[in-house]
């Protein structure tokens, strides 16, 4: 094993196992954003990039995912009082590991709002984002269930197939009309389709909906797994059908179809979207607020 390496301040990083890491994040970060997933999900983030304790004087008083091009999901131990002193020597440890790629050294992704001052003074600031210039997100979760999904007279819905991305990417085009700051193009589009077609497994392709009318495409759900567990990627309906009630008919769907082999779903919604409204009706709880920062060059 690596020696300790110094942070400053007294403070030194070492190697952490990622599941031991896992389960000491777990109870010291606590919160609705930890407690409803599943361990085996949060360890398959914790198993994707490195861990690091922070020690002082060898003991453990704090950790965090820590490496080249990332920070996150930091904690303190107490008798540590809060996390400015750990962010602010961890960045700096990021800092000296990571490469910076279009002007961008590192990510932490869903600092919360909590933290966010911390992170601050690092010097990390906010990702570019839609409306407001930072990217805000919510988590919404529910737990599965079989339930019906009628659907308007002369309406269907089946599974995608991998030859029906080239279509799912120009509905998405045309569905979200330039507000992704991710994809802007139907070529951006179609790769993002294929990397969530190529994680499926049975139940979500089982869950995913293409919905036609009279052989056009009018709306599309897409669920996937990212890191071990199913999210509905996209939920998308064409403009001239919206109103419809095809979005609520496609997540019941998933939701059905999910069920019983996934015990939950979760999405992805940017903060202060109506859209919020429909995912609350249809029983989707809110996690906390969180932001997207990047650390700059």
């Amino acid at each position: 094993m690596m020696d300790p390496l110094p942070l400053g301040g007294a403070l030194f990083a070492a190697p952490a196992d990622a599941g031991e890491a896992c389960a000491w994040a777990r109870l010291y970060r606590g919160g609705m954003d930890e407690h409803d997933r599943s361990e085996a999900e949060l360890l398959a983030e914790y198993e994707a990039a490195p861990s690091v304790w922070v020690l002082r004087q060898g003991a453990r008083v704090g950790g965090a995912i820590a490496g080249p091009g990332v920070l996150s999901r930091p904690f303190a131990v107490p008798p540590q009082e809060g996390l400015g002193e750990l962010v602010l020597r961890l960045t700096a440890y990021v800092r000296r590991a990571s490469r910076a790629e279009e002007g961008v050294l590192a990510r932490a992704p869903a600092v919360r709002m909590s933290e966010l001052d911390d992170f601050y003074r690092a010097g990390w600031t906010p990702q570019p984002g839609p409306g407001d210039g930072l990217s805000w997100c919510r988590a919404m979760v529910r737990p599965t269930q079989s339930l019906p999904w009628p659907l308007p007279e002369g309406v269907s819905a089946r599974s995608p197939r991998k030859a029906d991305l080239p279509a799912y990417a120009q509905l998405l085009l045309e569905a979200y009309g330039g507000r992704d700051p991710q994809r802007v193009s139907r070529a951006d589009f179609l790769q993002d389709a294929l990397f969530q077609y190529e994680r499926m497994d049975a139940p979500c392709k089982r869950a995913s909906s293409l919905v036609e009318e009279g052989g056009r495409l009018m709306g599309a759900c897409f669920v996937t797994l990212f890191v071990g567990a199913p999210v509905v990627w996209d939920v998308a309906v064409h403009p001239c059908a919206r109103g419809r009630g095809l979005a609520r008919a496609m997540l019941c769907r998933a939701l059905s179809g999910l069920y019983p082999a996934h015990g939950s779903v979760r999405l992805f919604v940017e903060a202060g979207n109506p859209v919020q409204a429909l995912y609350h009706t249809l029983g989707f709880y809110a996690l906390p607020t969180t932001c997207d920062l990047i650390l700059p060059a």
